[in-house]
């Protein structure tokens, strides 16, 4: 049997929620091996389109916690947009209050964790207890010229990114800030 984070998981790549004993109150997450319309978390705010989307605002805290991510990322929309295996994305308002921690992205497609807006926030991102290891033609954690807000890293270690470890590309607004 696998373990994430010392916890003991089934291997299943078609279910992505398992129950562990370790931890009976808590949801684990492997995803592996995904390819069309890539598997990956999405954080996404995203108000005005298509015209019939209206979801909510964040508010509270969003907790993305105890996942492996292995060969996630990808493609969408005809190749147009690269995604991360964790990708969030404040289409025009703010996403506040989201934690990722105790994750292990390995192999990614493109960007480990990556960060775009279309002109919202992300104010006050916490990342805590997460590896990532071979993003592939990418970075390990990529802040896009539109993404807005800042991250604080602690306890997090990028390993053979393709692009850089930790990327800002010219004109972003977000601030990376920690180890």
């Amino acid at each position: 049997m696998r373990r994430v984070n010392g916890r003991p998981i089934q291997e299943d790549t078609a279910s992505p929620a398992r129950w562990s004993p370790s931890a009976p109150d808590r949801q684990l997450f492997l995803c592996e091996n995904s390819s069309k319309y890539c598997g990956h978390l999405f954080v996404l705010l995203w108000f005005g389109h298509p015209p019939d989307h209206n979801p909510l605002p964040f508010s509270g805290q969003t907790l993305i916690a105890d996942n492996a991510l292995h060969r996630c990322g990808g493609v969408f929309w005809r190749e147009a947009q690269k995604f991360g295996a964790i990708t969030l994305y404040a289409q025009n308002r703010d996403i506040t209050g989201v934690t990722i921690r105790d994750t292990d992205i390995f192999d990614s497609t493109y960007d480990g964790i990556q960060f775009k807006s279309g002109g919202g926030n992300m104010p006050g991102v916490a990342i805590t207890g997460v590896r990532i290891d071979r993003s592939n033609n990418g970075a390990g954690i990529l802040a896009q010229s539109s993404a807005r807000g800042s991250a604080t890293l602690t306890d997090v270690t990028i390993t053979n990114s393709a692009t850089g470890d930790i990327v800002r590309e010219p004109g972003s607004a977000f601030v990376i800030t920690g180890d």
